[in-house]
């Protein structure tokens, strides 16, 4: 098996965090949704402003 590397590491480390800042945290579920969406996938609430 291909061991890890720390720029494999790195590069995950970063798309994850590039994945966190383009979400929204619904208030009702606490669900983290993408950006993209203007309602919770779980629980319908609108995205607020």
């Amino acid at each position: 098996p291909i061991q890890p590397t720390i720029g494999n590491r790195n590069y995950d480390d970063q798309r994850d965090l590039e994945s966190k800042l383009f979400q929204w945290q619904c208030p009702r579920c606490t669900f983290l949704n993408a950006d993209s969406s203007g309602t919770c996938e779980m629980c319908s609430c609108e995205k607020s402003s």
